[in-house]
């Protein structure tokens, strides 16, 4: 039972873009909980839904959306079911596009190393070139494959 005075608590529903693991979830939802008006709050990652109960004005999306984004994530009116299937699936193929280029740039790099490393090219060298260009194949790894993390 509330007492006098109290205000209602409300719930609301948004879509919650750009999470990759479900440790994305579990930031968003242990900055987001320590909110002044905040009661509840529940981040589902498979459904990319956040779940909140509280004042009203803790609960809007104009009050939640700017912590969200500091996170590095984006908070917005929830999502038709449609609308969500395709931007998942537009989502999963970038991801695997980022798996498939960190994986055969990331074979090339450790082969090269392993080459180095055991003792097999002729000469110094080689062995130089070899580095570098192991070095040249880290790079998209990192910087595409990587970027997300």
């Amino acid at each position: 039972m509330q007492a006098q005075g109290e205000p209602i608590a409300k719930e609301a529903l948004y879509t919650l873009n750009g999470m990759w693991c479900t440790s994305c979830a579990l930031a968003v939802e242990g900055v987001l909980s320590h909110r002044k008006g905040i009661e509840s709050i529940s981040v589902h990652y498979p459904t990319a839904t956040l779940w909140v109960k509280g004042a009203a004005e803790a609960i809007s999306l104009d009050t939640l959306a700017p912590g969200v984004k500091r996170l590095g994530y984006r908070l917005t009116e929830l999502e038709v079911g449609a609308d969500a299937h395709a931007r998942l699936e537009q989502e999963s193929r970038y991801l695997s596009l980022r798996l498939l280029v960190g994986s055969v740039f990331g074979m090339w790099t450790m082969l090269a190393s392993l080459l180095i490393y055991a003792g097999a090219l002729p000469n110094p060298t080689i062995e130089w070139v070899v580095a570098w260009v192991s070095g040249a194949f880290s790079i998209p790894v990192v910087t595409f494959a990587g970027w997300p993390f």
